[in-house]
Parts: structure tokens; C-alpha cells; sequence
């Protein structure tokens, strides 16, 4: 007696339903991310550009993920649906470190593309520190930036009225009125 062909259309049966529900098994061919580069390192605050091929038909969107596919921030929306793209974004303040990551993603979620791994530095709108002595040198500051110098205050004076001339001719007058 053999059991295991009874229960075998039962459990794929019983299966299918979670089945559904399972994640994606990796990324799209359809869909890939072909910049950053792997390794790079790229500035918070600073411009990143990407580069894609899109074989879905499908608008993108853009996220940035960190740890394999976690997202951390939306960075565009309705990137298009042409078969290849670019476009250059601005990373926001983000945590230094590596394991960053652009995610491009169908606009109904049933294709996603991955770049290379790349790193976040130092964010390029705040100053750096200040440059480190070296040692057996004597520490120094650095001044502050001088402020701008106001402006010489001048007296503009508006220019005097002119008096107007009398009108001595009647005629003239009277060209005044009717005219519209």
C-alpha cells in the first residue's frame, strides 16, 4: 500500500496558498541597476548618479536600501518605463557605513533591481573638522571668516521737481482737455 501518492496532491494543495505569499526569489532580470558602482563611496548631501535597464514596460520608482533590502528613504518616483535610464539624486543625511544600495521597482512591485553595494561618507554640506596637528607642533585655531564690511552709508537724494513751464498759448489748453 502506497500512501505517499494520496498525501502528495494534498499537501501541494495545502502549500499553494502560502506559496503566494513567499518573497520574490531574488531580482528581476528585467530590471537592473548598472551604476553606482560596487565599492564606490558616495557623500550624504551629495549627488549620486544611477543608470538602469528596464525590460518590464513598467514605470520605476527609486529607493535607497541598506542591509540587502531594506529600504531607508524614497528617493524618486515615476522614473519612466523606457528601456534604459539615468538620472542623478541627491543623497539625504544618512548614517556613514557601507551596505548601501539603490533598489529600482516596478510601479505594481512585481520586478525590482539592485545595484553593486556601495558606501556613504562624511555629509558634503556640513565643514569638516579642523585639520589635525601634527605632532610635536604647537595646536592652533583657525580664525573666523571675517565678516563682510557694511556697505558706505551715501545719501541718495531724490532728484528735485522739475516746475513745469506756464502754458501761454490758449489753444493748448484746450488740446489738453479733449484729448482722451
Amino acid at each position: 500500500m502506497r500512501r505517499t501518492g494520496f498525501l502528495s496532491p494534498l499537501l501541494a494543495l495545502a502549500a499553494a496558498p502560502l506559496l503566494a505569499f513567499a518573497p520574490a526569489a531574488g531580482p528581476d532580470p528585467g530590471l537592473s541597476v548598472t551604476a553606482p558602482a560596487a565599492g564606490s563611496v558616495h557623500q550624504a548631501g551629495g549627488t549620486v548618479f544611477v543608470t538602469w535597464q528596464n525590460s518590464t514596460g513598467q514605470e520605476v520608482d527609486m529607493w535607497l536600501v541598506r542591509g540587502g533590502t531594506a529600504r531607508v528613504v524614497q528617493l524618486a518616483a515615476k522614473l519612466g518605463d523606457a528601456p534604459t535610464g539615468e538620472t542623478a539624486t541627491v543623497l539625504p543625511p544618512l548614517p556613514e557605513g557601507g551596505g548601501y544600495a539603490i533598489e529600482l521597482a516596478s510601479r505594481d512591485g512585481s520586478a525590482r533591481g539592485y545595484s553593486p553595494s556601495f558606501s556613504v561618507g562624511p555629509d558634503a554640506r556640513l565643514p569638516g573638522p579642523p585639520p589635525a596637528a601634527s605632532p610635536g607642533s604647537t595646536p592652533t585655531t583657525r580664525p573666523a571668516p571675517a565678516a563682510p564690511a557694511p556697505a558706505p552709508a551715501t545719501a541718495v537724494q531724490p532728484p528735485a521737481p522739475q516746475a513745469a513751464a506756464p502754458i501761454t498759448d490758449p489753444s493748448a489748453i484746450r488740446s489738453r482737455r479733449t484729448a482722451p
